[in-house]
């Protein structure tokens, strides 16, 4: 499974994690400001927006990754990813 999301899906969604955390976590006017500042200096469009969006997207994937079994054939067997770890040497063991 893939998922991207494109700079105003990111945009959007960090403005909605930002608000809630700005407007119920009781944190100090400081970090308001801060997480405003924060915010604000990646605006849609803009070249930090772009390079979060890269960022939040490589993490996603990475975590999709992680999370997914998938069924491999090895020599004329099926077993799932996680078998073939599990069954692997870890490198320390291997020397």
């Amino acid at each position: 499974m893939q998922v991207v999301l494109d700079p105003d899906e990111v945009a959007t969604m960090m403005s909605a994690v930002t608000s809630n955390i700005i407007d119920n976590s009781g944190i100090s006017q400081d970090a308001k400001r801060a997480i405003r500042n924060w915010r604000s200096e990646r605006a849609p469009g803009s070249v930090q927006m772009a390079d979060l969006a890269e960022a939040v997207n490589e993490a996603l994937g990475a975590l999709v990754a992680e999370n997914t079994t998938r069924i491999v054939r090895r020599r004329g067997q099926y077993s799932t990813t996680r078998d073939v770890a599990a069954r692997r040497p870890s490198r320390k063991e291997a020397k």
